[in-house]
């Protein structure tokens, strides 16, 4: 046969081959038999034929039998091979699942569990593998058991989801096999021996517990049957891992509870104490060996009716939580507020097995509460008194207008000068105090400034002789020549005022308080106040000393905390002090405190000196030579009679003037006027926009614009904090001449970008 034709037979299949060979034996057997028996055996025709029959079906006939033969032969064999495989199997699935049933720890199950599976002969296997558990939060796998590899190579303690055979496996949970050349495992394990992987997912419905991975042996396939085994095994496994991880969960649960900072009772359904933990010991006092077996009636305080006591147990007997506050009772006898939230817990049928209660100690929580809705009341008597304080001193301004035009119309040497004068005096005192109305709402304005202390004291002297009461002795004790100090006025008064009205509640039955300045100089190597470390300069020192009844020194640890306070309940708020040591910090100052129990108290505040003049606190005379002008303001003003006396100050000394009374009106009238306009005097408190945000807004379409503001009240400025220094601010009230002279500045100063 030609070489073609070899090649034409060799890509026949099977059955046509054996065919071929069949047809070429019967018709060469006939060839040969035909030959006999007419040249070699006579026979008669009928007998030829017979014989010749015969052999052309035993050259069909075996063939074919002998096929049939081998493929049974093979059926056979693999039935065979089947079956120990099976057997094999089931061995190494009965032993793992025989292994999850006792108490082995996680760590030994899963170690056997992969011995017994490297064991499995028909697998083929590298006997080399490793079982990963899953760490849902990290999404990432975590090696539990490893088998085959030493201890020093280089094995994968944690995977990540989607990376390596055993992280794809675990992302895509579908088994995932890998070859010697995968090349992301090759660039984890540069140094491994060639070998393939098979990764099997441990799956618990859609959630992945873990991977079982097993290396296979180079080049060696991983066969369906193969894959289908290690998927049973991943199955038992799986209700070990999940086991495994209720444990932990138990055991996390049961730590969680242990160390709870809030106490968790539970009762029997009669409510009888089955179980406390240590939270509860260390707020209620009682051992957990006096709390068992006992009722949670033994913290029963006797401030409830037992009307609440018959709420509470039917709404948890109905199968409801109760959620509430109770005032319960120590072993000590002291009681503490406790916010509780009982829960019952049922069986899967439905029966009621335990109750559960978590109780905070609220006690501190309660008391900051209670201070902070008192805190809240005086926020509202201070937001009413900034009100009134915004009112009268429109009223107060337009009186000193107008008595400045009476005095202007009359003659030197006018009886009627006299009580004119009066009147501006008396106005004056009047803005003083609503300065200070203001300052203990505190809604003053924030405008630090170069000071002398002395004179906010002086101002104050009255106002605090009548805060303390007549059988408190008030002392004024000033340095003649004290060094300038930088604060807001406001805010200093409001320090003063605090510390005096803490050494007023600290003499109940009367006594002495002195307020000291004097200048003193910290050096580096000694400081002047035990109480405090000073830095290294120089201060002024504002001493307030009382003859009160002292403080303790577990009260001095906490006397500067917000809402603490040593007063009874309805008189304190625990603010005052705190707010006293805030504004210091902010100008950087330092307060120290001194007292004794029956020894009265002394507050040292120190503030840093500053170079520069001492300005002016309260309003004062402006010389009459104040130097007038031919610019154009736009004045913004509220209240009509203000605005009429602004208005004619400054056309009087001849300033061109438009008016608005609202910020919408002045936005409109600016928008209309082609006029340069050079100063906007404007109230900060407007009927609807504040006196900033209309500056922005005119400053949009006018950059040289100047600002001036006029204030009672500053409302919403105040919360804002300071006002800049390029927006200067007239307080209320004011005079004419005091504000001719504070525009004549605003004119006069460089122009300055203000927002």
């Amino acid at each position: 046969m030609s070489s073609q034709g070899r090649r034409g037979l060799s890509v026949m299949s099977p059955a046509a081959a054996i065919l071929l060979r069949i047809v070429a034996i019967i018709v060469l057997a006939q060839v040969l038999m035909r030959l006999i028996l007419d040249n070699f055996l006579p026979l008669p025709p009928a007998w030829g034929e017979y014989l010749l029959s015969i052999l052309l079906a035993l050259a069909f006939a075996v063939p074919l039998l002998y096929h049939q033969i081998r493929r049974e032969i093979r059926r056979r064999t693999e039935a065979e091979t089947e079956l120990r495989r099976r057997a094999e199997s089931q061995s190494a699935l009965h032993e793992i699942a025989r292994l999850s049933f006792g108490d082995l720890p996680l760590e030994e199950f899963l170690s056997r569990a992969l011995d017994r599976i490297l064991a499995v002969e028909w697998l083929g296997l590298g006997r080399k593998g490793m079982i990963f558990s899953a760490d849902q939060k990290e999404q990432a796998l975590l090696l539990r058991a490893c088998r085959g590899l030493e201890a020093d190579s280089d094995v994968c303690t944690r995977v990540a989801f989607g990376e390596c055979v055993c992280g794809r496996a675990a992302g895509s949970r579908t088994v995932v096999t890998g070859g010697e050349d995968d090349p992301e495992h090759r660039r984890r394990h540069p140094c491994a021996v060639p070998h393939g992987h098979c990764a099997v997912p441990i799956l618990q419905g859609d959630l992945c517990l873990g991977v079982l991975q097993v290396n296979l042996k180079p080049g060696q396939p991983c066969p369906p049957e193969a894959a289908a085994f290690l998927q049973a095994v991943a199955g038992l496994v799986a209700g070990i891992l999940a086991r495994g991880a209720a444990e932990e969960e138990r055991n996390r649960l049961a730590t969680a509870i242990e160390q709870a900072t809030e106490s968790v009772i539970i009762t029997d359904p009669r409510g009888l104490i089955q179980y406390v933990n240590p939270a509860f010991t260390r707020s209620t006092g009682y051992a957990r060996s006096e709390a068992m077996g006992q009722t949670p009636r033994l913290l029963k305080s006797g401030r409830h009716g037992p009307e609440l006591y018959e709420t509470l147990w039917r709404t948890i007997r109905s199968g409801n939580i109760w959620e509430g506050r109770l005032t319960d009772r120590r072993k000590d006898g002291a009681l503490f507020e406790n916010e509780i939230t009982i829960t019952p817990v049922k069986e899967n049928g439905g029966n009621l097995v335990n109750y559960v209660a978590v109780c905070r100690d609220i006690t501190v929580l309660s008391a900051l509460e209670e201070q902070m809705r008192r805190s809240q009341k005086m926020e509202a008597v201070g937001l009413l008194a900034g009100g009134i304080a915004h009112d009268f001193n429109n009223v107060l301004t337009t009186i000193v207008g107008y008595n400045y035009f009476i005095m202007e119309a009359l003659e030197p040497g006018h009886p009627l000068r006299a009580f004119s004068q009066e009147i501006r005096r008396s106005a004056e005192l009047a803005g003083s105090l609503t300065h200070q109305l203001l300052a203990l709402g505190r809604h003053q304005i924030v405008q630090p400034r170069v000071m002398d202390a002395n004179s906010v004291i002086m101002s104050l002297g009255k106002m605090l002789r009548r805060l303390v009461g007549e059988d408190i002795e008030v002392e004024l004790e000033t340095h003649p020549a004290l060094w300038p100090v930088k604060m807001d006025t406001g805010q200093l008064e409001q320090v003063v005022l605090n510390l005096v009205i803490n050494a007023r509640d600290a003499m109940p039955k009367g006594g002495r308080l002195t307020l000291t300045t004097r200048n003193l100089t910290a050096r580096k190597d000694r400081s002047p106040d035990p109480g405090v470390d000073l830095p290294p300069g120089q201060y002024v020192c504002l001493e307030v000393r009382d003859t009160g009844v002292g403080i303790d020194e577990a009260a001095r640890a906490h006397i500067f905390e917000p809402f603490f306070t040593t007063k009874e309940p309805g008189r304190g708020t625990g603010l005052g002090l705190s707010t006293v040591m805030g504004i210091v910090k902010h100008y950087r100052g330092f307060i120290s405190l001194q007292s004794a129990p029956g020894h009265g108290t002394v507050f040292r505040v120190y503030l840093p000196r500053v170079e520069g003049g001492v300005q002016a606190l309260v309003p004062g005379d402006v010389p009459k030579a104040v130097r007038g002008g031919h610019e154009t303001i736009l004045v913004v003003e509220d209240n009509d009679a203000l605005r009429a006396i602004i208005k004619k100050a400054l056309r009087e000394k001849g300033y061109r003037v438009f008016s608005a009374r609202s910020a919408e009106d002045a936005v409109a009238l600016s928008g209309r006027l082609k006029e340069r306009i050079e100063l906007l005097l404007a109230d900060v408190v407007l009927p609807d926009l504040e006196g900033p945000e209309l500056a922005k807004r005119l400053a949009a379409s006018r950059p040289e614009l100047r600002v001036l503001f006029m204030s009672g009240y500053p409302g919403g400025v105040g919360a804002q904090g300071t006002l800049g220094q390029e927006a200067p601010l007239i307080e209320k009230p004011f005079s004419p001449e005091q504000l001719l002279g504070f525009v004549r500045r605003a004119l006069d100063a460089s122009q300055v970008e203000m927002f």
